[in-house]
């Protein structure tokens, strides 16, 4: 289930759960309410029968008519018969047992007593006083003038004091009920109050309950929740790392399913491409290794197999080709195909049966016109790739076959090869099974693979027509255009920051490489790299060098791991003989920086505020000697207009014709007496001092530097 569906049924289960004791709580306190209303009812039936007691008292001494006393006596009957009917009818009774009867009891006394004392009784009571002579006096005023007037025993006497006992004996009896309804009011008030203390209590308990149990699970989902972005995490750190063999095993079926699978996905994908990568360095190597007087052509036609074999692999095709120019710049050859390659062209005159080894003849006879209408020329000319998926589906393809044809296509993509803007040639990948169509995932992996072969073609292209020169100085000259097409051909532009290099080689090749490489997200990675040697060779080892730290760079990477990366793929798979020296120096827009070397010399930061500098030093053995070496980083900040500068060695170690070096408290001198100028102005004054220093010598090393001045702001930059 998705998250959000998850997080909707939590949400209404919890919402439910909560009405549902908030609703019982209010049923419970309804209860309550009705409860003391029988309570109320209770009280008022016992008041209306004390009331009715004190009207049998009044009779004796009341003057009013018999008429007006039976009526208020109907109406104090009416009144407590109607309130000892809903009393007995009442919600709360029925849900208090043990009250029942008692209340039943009171129904019961109460239709004795009505039985017993009715208003004919009553008004016969009252009528004695009419025989009495004179005004209509009270009961109790007649027996007292009777007693009074001591007339002794008569019959009328008699018959007051019967009359007088009978309404007291009456009276008698309300006070009885009275006192019955009083017991049962006293028993249920105490039920009332020990009912009250549980609702209260449950009242308040189930919400406070529902709450802990919301509190619980939706505690319980959060760690869950936590426990799956912490395994997502640690995958892509290690992603980072460069451990592509990183699998992500979620549980369930949710985003972060998914998400595990699209992890799985990158981390493949890239550990495939870095595979592709080091196999052509590998396979160029190879090459570059063997004779090149007998094995130039070999060595070529063997990387470009490598190359179309590693590109079936990069899109699941089972056909790939190269296309190249020839002297015609027009006109492009077939130069190598592998598996069964289909042309995405129209091929006319073929024969019903067609062997592999007969296309392959077939079509390298035939060239390519850049200006024909055929996606392999439009590919050649715009410099853009162009892929058909469904070729069966497309409407407007003259080349589209049959599958019953020798050369049928489903699917293909065409990439150009292109070194900077130019097109050196064109690479083709096929599929020549119906249901095997390539993805866009493909297609895209394709143009990324398509830009590390045309660079590695390009220099295996230069480094043939090297070997194909007689003159040695024209060998220096592609050589030297090789390193020359690597080093900057300008600054970058930087918003926050300024730059400036300084880079004097010896004639010929040479073995500096520098770079200065905005990588996103507002990080700058500068760098110094000495290669060991001279030559074909090391030209060759820098372009490696540059191909591995471009890819190492990215902007949540730092030195170290760039410096670790690029030494296990230049130990493991490049299996030259050259190794290098470098410091990498990482710096993002907040003046955050990261630096590591091997084996190289130490960079300086100039603080503005303090003028005092600040040594980066990091042990570490050369690239390329030991896959499992161990490096350093150092971890700092730069404030507003401080400087970062970092030279190789040529520069402290240059010598004067006396023999004298130049040395590194000059160079920091130099440094330090211009920090108020820019990082150009620097530079040249560093140039002048040396090519003053060096005069009348020959320079003995190359002679590379970099000054770096953080401007104290939000830093962004654009690659040159």
């Amino acid at each position: 289930m998705k998250i959000r569906s998850q997080l909707v049924l939590i949400e209404a289960g919890l919402s439910l759960a909560l009405l549902l004791s908030v609703l019982f709580s209010i049923f419970l306190l309804s209860n309550y309410i009705r409860y003391e209303d029988v309570k109320i009812k209770t009280e008022t039936v016992r008041n209306t029968a004390i009331r009715s007691r004190y009207y049998f008292l009044e009779m004796l001494v009341s003057v009013d008519p018999v008429q007006s006393i039976i009526s208020d006596y109907e109406s104090l009957e009416e009144q407590l018969s109607q309130d000892i009917a809903e009393l007995i009818k009442g919600y709360s009774t029925r849900f208090a047992p043990d009250i029942r009867n008692d209340y039943q009891k009171i129904e019961d006394s109460w239709e004795n007593i009505r039985e017993l004392i009715s208003t004919d009784d009553i008004s016969s009571l009252l009528s004695i006083r009419n025989e009495a002579n004179g005004d209509i006096e009270s009961l109790l005023s007649m027996q007292a003038r009777i007693q009074v007037l001591e007339q002794g025993e008569n019959s009328f006497a008699e018959r007051l004091e019967d009359t007088i006992e009978k309404i007291v004996s009456y009276e008698n009896t309300f006070t009885f009920f009275a006192r019955s309804i009083q017991s049962t009011l006293t028993t249920f008030s105490q039920i009332i109050d020990s009912y009250r203390i549980n609702l209260l209590m449950y009242a308040i308990a189930i919400p406070v309950m529902m709450l802990l149990i919301s509190i619980g699970g939706s505690t319980l989902f959060g760690t869950k929740l936590r426990k799956k972005l912490t395994v997502l995490n640690n995958a892509l750190n290690s992603v980072i790392r460069g451990d592509f063999s990183v699998r992500v095993e979620m549980e369930g079926h949710d985003e972060f399913t998914d998400l595990g699978g699209s992890v799985n996905a990158f981390a493949k994908t890239l550990g495939d491409k870095l595979e592709s990568f080091r196999l052509i360095m590998h396979d160029t190597g190879s090459a570059l290794g063997t004779n090149p007087e007998t094995a130039q052509i070999e060595s070529t036609q063997q990387i470009e197999s490598t190359l179309l074999n590693l590109a079936m692999r990069e899109a699941t095709a089972n056909g790939a080709a190269i296309y190249k120019f020839g002297d015609d710049t027009q006109k492009l050859f077939l130069s190598v195909m592998e598996g069964e390659f289909r042309p995405p062209f129209a091929v006319s005159d073929l024969p019903d049966s067609l062997p592999e080894e007969d296309i392959q003849t077939l079509l390298k006879s035939q060239t390519i016109r850049i200006d024909d209408d055929t996606i392999i020329g439009k590919s050649a000319i715009s410099g853009n790739p162009i892929m058909i998926r469904n070729i069966g589906a497309k409407d407007g393809i003259d080349w589209k076959r049959s599958e019953d044809n020798p050369l049928y296509l489903s699917s293909t993509i065409v990439i150009p090869l292109k070194v900077g803007s130019t097109v050196i040639g064109v690479l083709i990948v096929t599929s020549n099974i119906s249901d095997n169509l390539f993805t866009d995932l493909e297609y895209t992996n394709l143009q990324s693979f398509a830009e590390i072969a045309a660079i590695s073609l390009e220099n295996i292209y230069k480094y043939s027509e090297l070997l194909e020169s007689v003159q040695l100085e024209r060998d220096i000259g592609i050589a030297e255009e090789i390193q020359r097409n690597l080093l900057p051909q300008k600054m970058p532009k930087l918003n926050g920051a300024s730059v400036a290099y300084l880079s004097r080689n010896m004639k010929g090749l040479h073995g500096d490489y520098f770079d200065i490489y905005p990588i996103g997200n507002g990080k700058v990675m500068l760098t110094i790299c000495e290669i060991v040697g001279r030559g074909i060779a090391t030209s060759l080892v820098m372009v490696m060098i540059r191909t591995l730290l471009r890819i190492a760079a990215s902007p949540e990477a730092d030195a170290l791991s760039i410096i670790d990366k690029l030494n296990q793929d230049m130990t493991q798979q490049i299996l030259t003989e050259n190794f290098a020296s470098i410091g990498i120096f990482l710096v993002d827009s907040d003046g955050r920086f990261t630096y590591s070397s091997a084996a190289h010399d130490s960079a300086v930061i100039l603080r503005s505020a303090t003028k005092g500098t600040e040594i980066l030093r990091t042990e570490g053995i050369p690239l390329g000697i030991d896959k499992d070496a161990k490096f350093q980083q150092t971890v700092g900040k730069l404030s507003s207009k401080d400087l970062v500068f970092f030279h190789s060695d040529g520069i402290p170690e240059s010598r004067d014709k006396n023999g004298n070096e130049f040395g590194i408290e000059k160079l920091l001198d130099i440094v330090k007496k211009q920090s108020e100028s820019s990082p150009a102005q620097m530079i040249d004054a560093i140039r002048t001092e040396l090519e003053n220093f060096e005069q009348d010598t020959q320079q003995q090393d190359d002679q590379t530097a970099i000054i770096f001045r953080f401007e104290g702001k939000k830093m962004t930059g654009n690659a040159a």
